[in-house]
């Protein structure tokens, strides 16, 4: 018995992790509307909001990976350190942010690959 009661809550905690994941992902937008807004505009001011978006997803994903790992001690992800803001003030600013959530946002794909698989796994020992 403990075994079933065991994958019901190991289902139910990969479950939530898939939720969070969903709700980081509207972030994610969010923080790509703003990226192309600041890149579009000379304005510093959406600039900063555009970082401060895009900090707010990085730091969702950090939450969600903390819980990932503890579910999953096997995996471990590297996120990369937080845009600061100068980074505009660099020359190739217009490459480096994209890629910093391009990074962040395959780090939220490797974990819902991973949470699928899980789930995937628990509907089979039913």
């Amino acid at each position: 018995m403990p075994d079933k009661t065991e994958n019901v809550m190991m289902q139910e905690m990969v479950l939530d992790l898939c939720y969070r994941l969903r709700l980081a992902d509207d972030l994610f937008c969010v923080a790509a509307d703003s990226l192309v807004t600041a890149m579009e505009t000379d304005e510093f001011s959406a600039k900063l909001a555009a970082l401060d978006d895009i900090r707010e997803y990085a730091g969702s994903l950090r939450i969600i990976a903390a819980d990932f790992e503890r579910l999953f001690d096997r995996k471990r992800l590297v996120f990369p350190p937080d845009p600061a803001d100068w980074i505009w003030e660099q020359p190739n600013a217009g490459t480096q942010i994209p890629l910093y959530l391009e990074r962040m946002h395959s780090n939220a794909h490797g974990m819902e690959l991973v949470l699928d698989a899980e789930l995937v796994k628990h509907e089979v020992r039913r």
